[in-house]
Parts: structure tokens; C-alpha cells; sequence
């Protein structure tokens, strides 16, 4: 029995994690988590200020990652943890990126079992649509910005 429902919660969670691609890096989309595309992150300054920014967010999961933010600046993403059950401000994280000069593409999260993107449209509305998987993404990173403004 005990082995049955170890292989129902493996199956589960095997299930319940979505792979986009970022820079061409494949990025799990974890539950209880928010994935975020950014351009324009050069430095381990960069990832710094952007860490402290977002790891005062409702709700964030500050046992996982650094404070609950994961920043890869190699790849142009940084991953957000939250705690279960818990509703994501998807505005307020696109604001905390843009106020720090940053621009953030998009923003991946699982709902109901489903990858989820989330952009801001041109009047500032944010929007979520079904993530279509794309295996060609492919970006320009090479936004930049003035470290004293942050």
C-alpha cells in the first residue's frame, strides 16, 4: 500500500511541473512558484537588489531559494516561492521589476493544474492567457541599466 500511493504522489508531482523555454534553457514551472522572464539583469548586483525587492511579497515561501527568489542572470529568469494555496500578485511582482529598471517579459505559473502566462498589454492591464509551448524561444537579452538608479 505504502508503495502504491508513493508512486501516485510521484506520478502526481511529475505532472504538475510544466518546462517552458527561457534564452533556450528549459525552466521547470514548479507549483506554488512564479517563473519570470527579465531582460536586462547583467550582474550579481543586478540579481542582489532584485532578490531583496521581491522577497517582501505576500505570501512568499522564504524557507525555499534565498528568501523565497531564485535569480538566475545567466539565463534572464528569476523564480519566485510561495506559500501553498496562496494567491500570486502578478501586478505587484511586474511593478517591483520595473521600478527596479528591469523588464519583465512574462511571468509562468501553474493554476488548476495548467501553465499559465501572464503579460502586461500595451494599456497596463495585466492579462493570463494558456501558455503555448514554444520549443524555438528565442530572445534578445541585451537590455541594460544604470545600477544608480536602483
Amino acid at each position: 500500500m505504502k508503495k502504491l500511493l508513493f508512486i501516485i504522489a510521484s506520478i502526481n508531482f511529475i505532472f504538475s511541473q510544466s518546462p517552458i523555454n527561457i534564452n533556450k534553457q528549459e525552466v521547470l514551472v514548479m507549483p506554488n512558484e512564479a517563473v519570470v522572464e527579465v531582460f536586462g539583469m547583467v550582474c550579481s548586483f543586478c540579481a542582489y537588489g532584485l532578490e531583496k525587492n521581491l522577497s517582501n511579497i505576500d505570501n512568499i515561501n522564504s524557507k525555499k531559494y534565498t528568501n523565497g527568489v531564485f535569480v538566475d542572470i545567466d539565463n534572464q529568469y528569476l523564480k519566485i516561492a510561495f506559500q501553498p494555496e496562496s494567491q500570486i500578485d502578478y501586478k505587484k511582482i511586474h511593478s517591483l521589476i520595473t521600478d527596479a529598471g528591469f523588464t519583465p517579459n512574462a511571468i509562468y505559473s501553474i493554476e488548476k493544474d495548467e501553465l499559465k502566462q501572464h503579460t502586461v498589454d500595451k494599456t497596463g492591464k495585466m492579462k493570463s492567457m494558456k501558455h503555448k509551448h514554444d520549443h524555438g524561444d528565442s530572445h534578445d537579452h541585451g537590455d541594460s541599466h544604470d545600477h544608480d538608479n536602483m
